[in-house]
């Protein structure tokens, strides 16, 4: 790479750390060739985002309160924004054409401007909550962006998922990872028709607890409708106590016989849940590329089982971790 192209490169990304770089911005030359913006402690200065026409992906944090100015709206090529903490959306967001994928945390999340539910060119939501976070009802805004094709919850501590969330007909992709150890009920999906990957893991963070194993039959029985599943992770559901197990058989432990409903499944995971065997239905999924039995009580018999009845699945097990042979 030559001198010039480095530059060109150098260009394309620009991080505005505190006041004293900001005030330095007028000796960056080709600002308008800013692609990837970074600005931090956003409240300690004034941006003039029409500086910026060509910029793509925007990351903002700040340590007050920072409310995004108009001049936000001349980033008509934004396709990517990360609102960081302290931060506050414009409520003329939904004017924003090219805008498909928002990042949300603290007050983007509990105080989104109305006009969000207006946009037409927001197809994936992450909302990225926090162990100190007190635990609430998830907001119902979410669910009035029927567009959304992605949704991914990140360590929310929801008590409930309204079930308007089957009002987002056109939702392909759905993660509830290390979001459901404050679920009281888990909401029937059933309205998802489109769904194709759902990650609903009991899956926790350091600090968080695990959700109530009793939970884990209401996700099976929300789920059962969802056929045309490629993607479903169900890993870390384990119960504390023989008593809850779902199905026994000569006092060994797995989950009841559900795989049978998504004959598309390519990747499924199913760790850290303690299973004794495998539900039959597993060995029937003739698409799975890709199985997770990880962190199980499976023995070697079980884990040769599969791999004889899926030999074209790549399988991570505790006994070996198998890959197919290239045809």
């Amino acid at each position: 790479m030559n001198t010039n192209q480095l530059k060109s490169q150098q260009r394309k990304s620009l991080s505005i750390w505190d006041k004293k770089s900001a005030k330095q911005l007028s000796n960056v030359a080709e600002l308008q060739d800013v692609v990837f913006l970074h600005i931090q402690k956003a409240s300690e200065f004034d941006i003039d985002f029409s500086l910026f026409p060509a910029v793509q992906e925007l990351w903002i944090s700040s340590k007050q309160d920072y409310q995004i100015p108009n001049s936000f709206l001349e980033l008509q090529q934004l396709d990517k924004f990360i609102l960081g903490t302290n931060c506050f959306l414009s409520e003329n967001i939904h004017l924003l054409n090219n805008l498909r994928e928002l990042w949300l945390e603290e007050e983007g999340i509990l105080n989104p401007p109305y006009n969000i539910r207006k946009s037409e060119s927001i197809r994936e939501l992450h909302i990225l909550g926090s162990l100190n976070f007190f635990p609430s009802s998830a907001p119902e805004w979410i669910f009035e962006m029927p567009r959304v094709e992605k949704i991914r919850f990140s360590v929310c501590r929801f008590t409930s998922i309204s079930e308007k969330i089957n009002q987002l007909v056109n939702l392909v992709d759905l993660d509830l990872g290390c979001s459901l150890s404050d679920l009281e009920m888990f909401p029937n999906l059933s309205g998802l028709t489109k769904l194709r990957c759902l990650d609903v893991s009991g899956e926790s963070v350091q600090g968080q607890k695990l959700p109530p194993y009793p939970l884990f039959p209401q996700v099976l029985e929300s789920i059962k409708m969802l056929k045309d599943l490629e993607y479903l992770n169900l890993s870390w559901w384990r119960p504390k106590k023989k008593t809850e197990w779902l199905v026994v058989d000569n006092k060994r432990h797995s989950i009841p016989e559900i795989f049978d409903r998504y004959p598309h499944l390519k990747e499924l995971s199913l760790g850290g849940m303690k299973l004794d065997f495998l539900p039959s239905t597993v060995f029937e999924l003739k698409n799975l590329k890709y199985l997770n039995i990880l962190d199980n009580n499976l023995d070697s018999d079980e884990v040769k089982k599969v791999i004889q009845r899926l030999p074209d699945c790549r399988i991570d097990s505790d006994v070996v971790c198998y890959k197919p042979k290239l045809k």
